[in-house]
């Protein structure tokens, strides 16, 4: 098992801040918090709902249960912790009263990631007729004239997700749709840190499958289908499988277009190599419903916008400020809260998620 401490920069503990009032060591262990984790707290728990408020008191409890019977150890650093709370790996270091003396014992959270478990279904190239489930196919390219790329649990609901966003026919009717799909496993795989039973999925291949996917359908697209372009709707953390592929990728993709739905990464880099291959945006590039995908732009908003308006797309990076305009004002009052002296983590995360009005 890898944890954020296994293989990354050094980390600075004597920044970490209080979990919360409760977690301040008079009864049981202290539990401390990275602050810099604030983004992606807010992106994975939202302690307004049930499970959120389960999260945060499962987390409290660390000061009694860290490091317990049911906690995944480094098999190479006995400190180092990983627990499965509700949908959340939580990744800690346990500093002992006779261990490092420049510390105060306690239980110190250096990373949480969202968790989720390999399933059965392959990643690749997918084809819906309405009303018929997505079926497997080993097509090297998209058959339909709109597809979708993302990643979910299943190929059907991935599907789910894309079809809202999906163009209608002539007469109103649902269109056919092809999918790259992935296992949600092999997506929490680029840059994040996956359990044994995740590594049965190769991202690294998953990508060279799907830039040879984009570089097939441009080819198709010009000599089967007299060069009319195909619409490609991004899904969720497909960001993170496209900005990985397009790396591989050569040559002009022209007749591709490209709408984001929800993504979860920085698109700046993205935006910017689709420009170089002459990809071309749909009206309305990005659409943003989720609070992951909220948070994640509103941190990268500025380079998103310069880079959008570096395409001459103009109305996009407006149309970007406004929407995540609530997520940069809770962001920013967060983070200033949470570097607050004597600060505790969970009161920046409970004002945030007002200022945000994520739901």
């Amino acid at each position: 098992m890898k944890t954020a401490l296994s293989g990354a920069p050094k980390i600075d503990f004597k920044r970490f801040v209080y979990f919360s009032p409760v977690t301040k060591g008079k009864e049981g262990r202290q539990v401390l918090i990275d602050p810099q984790l604030l983004p992606k707290f807010l992106s994975l728990v939202n302690i307004d709902q049930p499970n959120g408020q389960s999260a945060v008191r499962k987390i409290e409890q660390l000061r009694a249960i860290g490091g317990g019977i049911k906690s995944h150890q480094h098999i190479n650093n006995a400190m180092l912790h990983m627990d499965k709370i509700e949908n959340l790996e939580v990744y800690y270091k346990i500093v002992q009263q006779s261990g490092d003396n420049s510390l105060q014992p306690g239980v110190y959270i250096t990373d949480i990631n969202n968790s989720s478990e390999a399933n059965g279904s392959l990643p690749g190239v997918y084809n819906v007729i309405p009303g018929h489930t997505p079926k497997f196919t080993q097509n090297t390219f998209f058959e339909y004239d709109q597809a979708a790329i993302g990643s979910a649990k299943s190929s059907q609901e991935l599907y789910d997700l894309a079809a809202p966003w999906i163009d209608k026919g002539e007469y109103g009717e649902k269109s056919k749709l092809s999918l790259f799909f992935i296992p949600e496993a092999l997506a929490n795989g680029f840059g994040c840190w996956v359990t044994p039973e995740q590594k049965t999925f190769d991202s690294e291949k998953a990508s060279i499958n799907l830039a040879k996917t984009l570089e097939t359908t441009q080819k198709h697209r010009i000599s089967v289908k007299k060069g009319t372009g195909a619409r490609l709707r991004i899904v969720g953390d497909g960001s993170k499988l496209l900005a990985r592929a397009l790396e591989l990728t050569k040559g002009h993709m022209d007749k591709l277009e490209l709408q984001f739905i929800d993504p979860t990464i920085d698109l700046q880099p993205v935006l910017a190599k689709l420009q170089r291959v002459s990809a071309n945006l749909v009206s309305r590039s990005i659409i943003s419903t989720s609070r992951k995908s909220q948070l994640s732009l509103a941190a990268t908003q500025y380079k998103v916008q310069s880079q959008l308006k570096a395409m001459g797309r103009d109305q996009d990076a407006k149309q970007l400020q406004e929407s995540t305009a609530n997520s940069v004002t809770a962001l920013r009052v967060g983070k200033a809260q949470v570097h607050h002296q004597n600060a505790y983590f969970l009161n920046a995360v409970t004002q945030a998620n007002k200022l945000g009005k994520w739901g």
